[in-house]
């Protein structure tokens, strides 16, 4: 668990008021559901178990206005009120500092630059730059110019350029100078990032006067999904559905000005900007490493004195195969989120860091939503509890179950978008409920993550949750990585194939490996066939893209098969 502390959390702090035990649009269940005449079934109560979680993360009760205080500003407003009243607190990128006044006069200024290019409140503008100082500037300069960010991964193939072009209706692109001529190729009149990096002045930038300021209500990205199982969605969000996302998660962690946050994710991306948000809201430091290398990335633990550090499951796996992962004098709480991380890989952490990795829970569409608690318990495939302000409930025929219900993850909050941008989808008429997709079940009042409902395997009438079958492999000795889907099958429908990078010094036997799956899982959630890869296909953010599994499969070694 976390190193127990007494910040002063200022400004970031929930405080202490009535408790919120109900709200416009919050019906509690009755807790029972009929069965026969003249008998009820006791039935999991979500919102109790929700509002209890919120109690949980705020050690204490739950204030009336909690949705305000989430989601009530700006991060263009909190940035200048940083700069102005303070805390204010600094944001390293690699070796180039901004302190919270330096970077506030920057936007304004790139503001000023941006209207004077035509660029006008509400207008879809593409932002694609690598990790970097110009990357921040470029962002906040953006968002007070009333800009809707359309992120996109600079080291974006130019279809998926286009497709996101198109689709988002973007006519300028900020870009770096790797991205620049594919922007421009796909349509855009392209920015120089660069240009952004000079403060107003007689030597400045010169632009038009920004009268126009954002409101909470104010679309301040356009992110989309990531599409690992099909086409990418564009989901708007707004300056309330951002902070509030990061708010609730700074409360639960015991947030103050005087944390250092350290990470290598990349800043196109909502994990790595979060902690950017937070510095924004809170006043801390934080320090972003433009490349991942674990050495580095421990190095700048040390350096900085880091008090936080987040992290993905790659990163973590990198980091214990570098012997990397060491109990840092400084740190007081690492997260783990953006992917599943291996029960194994919980269990080494924990070890050499001395500490149980945080995990927590979220979507493109709805941020941050579940975490472990930062003081009690923290279990491996466990994510926790509803964040402050998040409702959850299950859905499904076994949701009901008091003792382990299970079922698609349906998410209501601020922190919920409010529906897909030019795709149907998003939060329903009945309640506002979003629907994930994810699969979860409670266990000892703790969420865990069974899988995606898209991913689920049907062999021979039957389901099979890759994760479940990934995590039994992963203990095996010659997998250093292992992911599973399911691969067309006259015979089955589907059948479960394992794809397995193999660790460094083994070699992979299939009949070895399906002889280890038989003692921990039924037959028919067994690989029919195992696919040994250099590396598995993932996203930015390391996790798996499914849909380019399949195409590996005619390297697969059959198995005998495990149901005869």
């Amino acid at each position: 668990m976390g190193r127990s502390r007494s910040p002063t959390r200022a400004d970031t702090r929930c405080g202490r008021h009535r408790c919120l035990t109900s709200g416009p649009g919050r019906r509690r269940t009755s807790g029972f559901r009929p069965t026969q005449p003249g008998r009820v079934e006791p039935m999991f109560d979500f919102p109790a178990w929700s509002r209890a979680g919120w109690a949980t993360h705020l050690g204490g009760d739950v204030p009336a206005d909690l949705a305000e205080r989430l989601s009530g500003s700006t991060l263009v407003a909190e940035l200048r009120q940083r700069s102005t009243a303070g805390p204010e607190g600094t944001i390293t990128i690699d070796e180039h500092r901004f302190t919270h006044t330096e970077l506030a006069l920057l936007m304004d200024s790139g503001a000023r630059h941006l209207a004077g290019v035509g660029i006008r409140p509400g207008e879809a503008v593409v932002l694609s730059v690598p990790t970097s100082p110009e990357l921040v500037v470029a962002y906040f300069s953006l968002l007070a110019a009333g800009a809707e960010i359309v992120l996109v991964n600079p080291a974006a193939t130019p279809d998926e350029i286009r497709f996101v072009v198109g689709d988002s209706g973007a006519r300028r692109g900020v870009a770096g100078r790797s991205s620049a001529p594919v922007c421009s190729a796909a349509g855009l009149d392209v920015i120089d990032p660069g240009r952004l990096m000079v403060e107003a002045g007689p030597a400045g930038l010169a632009g038009g006067d920004i009268q126009w300021r954002p409101r909470s209500t104010t679309v301040a990205l356009v992110a989309y999904t990531s599409g690992t199982t099909g086409r990418p969605k564009a989901v708007p969000l707004t300056h309330a559905h951002i902070q509030a996302s990061i708010r609730g998660a700074m409360w639960a962690w015991r947030w103050s000005p005087s944390d250092v946050v350290v990470h290598a994710l990349p800043l196109f991306h909502q994990h790595g900007l979060s902690a950017v948000h937070a510095s924004a809201l809170s006043g801390c430091s934080v320090v972003v490493r433009s490349r991942f290398d674990p050495a580095d990335l421990s190095a700048a633990i040390d350096t900085h004195r880091a008090t936080v550090l987040f992290a993905v499951p790659s990163i973590w796996h990198r980091m214990l195969e570098a012997g990397e992962v060491r109990p840092w004098p400084s740190l007081r709480l690492a997260t783990s989120g953006s992917a599943a991380l291996a029960p194994d890989v919980f269990t080494a952490i924990e070890k050499n860091l001395g500490m149980a990795p945080l995990e927590r829970y979220g979507t493109t569409e709805s941020g941050l939503d579940v975490s472990n608690p930062y003081e009690g318990p923290r279990r491996p495939g466990h994510v926790g509890l509803p964040l402050p302000g998040v409702d959850l409930r299950l859905d499904g025929p076994n949701a009901g179950d008091p003792e382990r219900p299970e079922g698609e993850i349906l998410l209501r909050g601020p922190q919920v978008f409010d529906g897909y941008r030019g795709s149907p989808g998003g939060p329903d008429d009945t309640g506002g409920w979003f629907h994930t997709g994810d699969v979860g079940r409670i266990e000892d009042g703790s969420l865990r993550i069974v899988g995606r409902i898209k991913e689920m395997i049907t062999t021979g009438g039957l389901n099979v949750y890759p994760a479940e079958v990934e995590n039994v492999l992963a203990t095996h000795p010659a997998v250093a990585e292992v992911a599973v889907a399911g691969v067309p099958s006259d015979r089955w429908g589907e059948e479960v194939t394992a794809f397995v990078v193999v660790a460094e010094g083994h070699e992979l036997d299939p009949a070895e490996l399906l002889v280890a799956a038989r003692e921990r899982l039924s037959a028919y959630k067994c690989p029919k066939a195992v696919v040994e890869i250099e590396a598995l296909p993932v996203n930015a953010m390391g996790k798996v893209i499914r849909s380019r599994l399949s195409r590996l499969v005619d390297q697969g070694r059959d198995l005998p098969d495990p149901r005869e």
